[in-house]
C-alpha cells in the first residue's frame, strides 16, 4: 500500500508538471482548482470558413507566397524573353573611303539564348498552373475539415444539451418521487437506490460531454 501510494503521489507529481509546462509555468507550481462545472458554451455564429480566416493558415499562406514568387519569376521570364536589341555606331580609319570608315548597325540575341528565354517562361507558366491546383486543393481540404469539426462541434453540443436540460433533470425528478413511493410501500429498496445512482451516473457522463463540448470550441 505505501509503495502504491508512492507511486501515485510521483505520478501525481509528475503529471502537474507536465500540465504547468505547457501553460508556461514553473513544474512545481500549484495548479487551480477545478471549477466545480464547467459551463455550456453557445454555439458559434460562423457557419462556413471565410477567407481571411482561410489565409491565417501557415500551409495556405505558404502556397499563396509560392504563387508570388512564381508571379515574379514568370514576369521576369517575359521581361528577358523581349529581344535585347542594341545600336551601335564604330569608325575605322584603315578605310580608304569614309563609307566605309563609318558603321551603324543592330545587334540582336542569337536563337537559342531566345529558345531558353522561352522555356524559362514555360517552366514558370508550368509551375504556376501546378501551385494553383495544389492551392485549391488545400482550400477544399481545409473547408472540408472546417466542415467536419463544425458538425462534430455542433454534435458535441447537441449531446451537452441533452443531459443538461433533460436527461439529469428527469433522473433528479425520477429520484425525488421514489423516495415517497418507498416510504408508502409502493417501491422497492432496489428502485430507491437504482434511482439515487441515476443522476449520479448521468452527472458523470455530463461532465465529460461538456469536457468535450469545450475541447471542441471554435
Amino acid at each position: 500500500e505505501l509503495l502504491e501510494l508512492f507511486l501515485t503521489t510521483r505520478l501525481r507529481r509528475v503529471l502537474i508538471a507536465q500540465l504547468n509546462t505547457l501553460l508556461n509555468r514553473p513544474p512545481e507550481a500549484p495548479l487551480a482548482a477545478p471549477p466545480e462545472r464547467l459551463p455550456l458554451l453557445p454555439m458559434p455564429r460562423a457557419e462556413a470558413i471565410d477567407d481571411e480566416t482561410l489565409a491565417r493558415r501557415p500551409d495556405y499562406r505558404r502556397k499563396l507566397a509560392d504563387e508570388r514568387r512564381i508571379e515574379a519569376e514568370l514576369d521576369l521570364a517575359q521581361r528577358e524573353y523581349v529581344p535585347d536589341f542594341t545600336v551601335f555606331g564604330s569608325y575605322n580609319s584603315m578605310w580608304a573611303t569614309l563609307s566605309h570608315q563609318l558603321m551603324v548597325g543592330i545587334s540582336a540575341p542569337l536563337p537559342f539564348v531566345v529558345d531558353r528565354r522561352a522555356g524559362a517562361e514555360s517552366a514558370a507558366r508550368a509551375e504556376l498552373a501546378a501551385n494553383g491546383h495544389a492551392r485549391a486543393a488545400l482550400d477544399a481540404e481545409i473547408r472540408g475539415e472546417h466542415f467536419a469539426a463544425l458538425e462534430q462541434l455542433r454534435e458535441a453540443h447537441h449531446v451537452a444539451m441533452l443531459y443538461e436540460e433533460r436527461l439529469l433533470p428527469l433522473a433528479e425528478r425520477q429520484a425525488a418521487a421514489v423516495r415517497p413511493a418507498f416510504a408508502a410501500g409502493d417501491a422497492t429498496f432496489y428502485e430507491v437506490i437504482a434511482a439515487e445512482r441515476n443522476p449520479w451516473t448521468l452527472r458523470a457522463d455530463e461532465r465529460e460531454a461538456l469536457a468535450n463540448r469545450h475541447t471542441r470550441k471554435g
